[in-house]
């Protein structure tokens, strides 16, 4: 942030010392058993109240503004009608879209991509087989082994059931206690010798023992799963288009690169560039803050054309990333001062602004005017044109009908003092409405339930005193805002 380390710890020093402060006034405070209900209590109390509505929507269709009124306001307010300060433009324009298009592969291509990513498309054949293992070890020799699975090659050539003998004689402790099934599988997941003879193999075959550097197997072939999956022509269009993207996205980076250099080399043109990239030199229409389709849509483009190094020491801008594989080089070729709006411009704008301020006091006015006039309620009173009435019914706090703004200001009235006049207020809607509200009733109820009665502790009590002080000190203080600098106009 551009702090010396003495501006650092004064800043530093200065915060731990508000910190206490404020802690050593909301951390110190405690919550009485009776202040925690009377908060519940509050937060649980009910309003009766009559309320007036008054459509700002039907105010501004009554409302209209004379010709004189909109010039009158034009003259005062030049200074916000302006067009906005505006360039043209020379580009030279980079997008992976474009070139993907001139981009064709060939069929060898499409048919090497198919095979080097066939997985993709198809699921190989897989085959579930069982099998019972004779190892090889310093207790059983190869002879031995070798014997021993001939002889259970002939008890299952005899009609003995392959998967008791698997329990009985395998080695392979995986899968003898489930009759020697392997599950399914494709090539490429057992040892080669393995694999050969399961591949070679009808469903339900028994091979004769087959040697591998685990010992003697014998093999049945349980089942056979087809390979399936999507043929070339299938996906030939998906490919074609992978294709094209990748080789697309392989110029863009080269060209792209080509581009930032050629560019940044020959700062006051753009033409070796454009020839070396075989691209057309593009001239934009004018462009400002307000263009909202075509090139100059994107921020960033008119942001780069106003700079300092590009509108006024004429050169050519850096590579404006305006996607991942979409790149701009630009240089102003014209600019324009913001410059005024002419009243006809305008005039609809300004009506539209008019009406809506003179709607709205009108509004206002005749809200404040109910409001005076009828102190004990507006129930058999004559409403001006356009009120409407809402019958007097019970608000709670958080009530949003018919408006948020209704409830906020019902809870801010204070009961009445004489039991004749009610206690009135004004609410405005977000959408300008206005409510006018008349309190009939207060009902605090005498007793709030334990988990209601827990609404109110000790850190947010010393929040509402912290704040409370500093109110208070503020109030006692001699502070000047100055509106200028917090809030300067446009």
């Amino acid at each position: 942030a551009g702090f010396t380390v003495e501006t650092f710890e004064n800043q530093f020093r200065r915060d731990v010392a508000m910190q206490d402060f404020r802690s050593s006034i909301a951390a110190s405070n405690f919550v009485l058993e009776n202040e925690s209900s009377r908060v519940a209590a509050l937060n649980a109390q009910v309003r009766n109240a009559t309320v007036v509505s008054l459509s700002l929507e039907n105010e501004l269709a009554e409302t209209e503004v004379s010709d004189e009124e909109i010039a009158t306001y034009f003259n005062d307010n030049q200074s916000s009608f302006m067009h906005p300060e505006r360039v043209k433009v020379a580009y030279l324009e980079l997008n992976s879209e474009t070139l993907k298009g001139a981009i064709e592969p060939t069929e060898e291509e499409v048919t090497a991509f198919f095979e080097e990513n066939k997985s993709n498309y198809v699921t190989a054949e897989e085959r579930s087989a069982s099998h019972i293992l004779i190892t090889v070890d310093d207790e059983t020799s190869d002879a031995d082994a070798l014997e021993q699975a001939a002889s259970i090659k002939q008890q299952l050539d005899e009609g003995a059931d392959f998967g008791g003998l698997a329990e009985e004689h395998s080695d392979d402790p995986g899968s003898a206690q489930s009759g020697g099934s392997l599950g399914f599988f494709a090539k490429g997941a057992m040892v080669p010798e393995f694999e050969q003879s399961v591949f070679a193999m009808s469903e339900g075959d028994i091979s004769d023992p087959v040697k591998t550097d685990f010992g003697y197997h014998i093999i049945r072939l349980d089942e056979i799963k087809p390979e399936s999956g999507k043929s070339l022509d299938e996906v030939r269009g998906e490919i074609v288009n992978q294709l094209k993207q990748q080789r697309a996205d392989e110029e863009f980076y080269e060209r792209s690169e080509s581009l930032a250099n050629l560019s940044f080399e020959n700062p006051d043109t753009l033409v070796p560039a454009a020839e070396a990239l075989g691209i057309d030199v593009a001239e934009s229409d004018w462009i400002d803050s307000q263009t909202q389709e075509g090139f100059g849509s994107d921020g960033r483009i008119l942001q780069a054309a106003l700079s300092e190094d590009v509108r006024s020491a004429g050169n050519n801008s850096p590579v404006i990333e305006l996607g991942s594989t979409h790149v701009v080089v630009l240089r102003t070729t014209a600019y324009q001062e913001p410059t005024p709006k002419t009243l006809d411009e305008v005039r609809d704008e300004i009506s539209e602004l008019l009406k809506a301020q003179k709607a709205s006091e009108s509004l206002q006015a005749k809200a404040t005017e109910l409001s005076t006039a009828l102190t004990t309620g507006p129930e058999d009173a004559e409403l001006p044109a356009g009120a409407e009435l809402i019958e007097a019914r019970d608000y709670e706090r958080d009530d949003s009908d018919p408006a948020p703004a209704v409830s906020q200001v019902l809870f801010s009235l204070s009961k009445s003092t004489d039991g004749e006049n009610k206690p009135v207020g004004v609410a405005t809607a977000n959408n300008g409405d206005r409510y006018v509200v008349w309190l009939n009733e207060v009902k605090t109820p005498d007793e709030v339930d334990a988990e209601a009665s827990d609404v109110l502790n000790a850190s947010q009590a010393g929040g509402v005193e912290y704040n409370a002080l500093m109110r208070s000190l503020r109030g006692k203080a001699r502070v000047e805002i100055n509106d200028a600098i917090l809030s300067p106009a446009e």
